[in-house]
């Protein structure tokens, strides 16, 4: 994603995220896990969400998006961004937004 926004002489910061889904107070062994790229550009604190078909959408539950926006918010963001990747299924994606905001 660097590259396709032209970021590679930037100040980013990269930021790997994985969430599980708990039963109890444990992970799972059946539990799935989404992975999610993010990154902060210093210079116009943006964050931006990476979501693409790897990551399914039940694991992007409401307590990941707080968890994400409040990482967003201690790196000093002022703005936060969804990015969806081509091939992404984005009419499912918006209804599953509007479930969880």
């Amino acid at each position: 994603m660097l590259t396709e926004l032209a970021w590679d002489d930037k100040d980013v910061s990269i930021y790997d995220i994985t969430s599980i889904i708990l039963v109890g107070e444990r992970a799972s062994v059946q539990s799935p896990f989404g992975k999610f790229k993010c990154y902060l550009d210093h210079d116009s604190k943006e964050f931006f969400i990476e979501i693409n078909e790897t990551t399914p959408l039940k694991v992007f539950t409401r307590s990941v998006l707080l968890n994400i926006l409040d990482l967003a918010e201690k790196e000093g963001a002022k703005k936060l961004y969804a990015c969806l990747r081509r091939g992404t299924q984005k009419l499912g994606f918006l209804n599953f937004l509007k479930k969880i905001i």
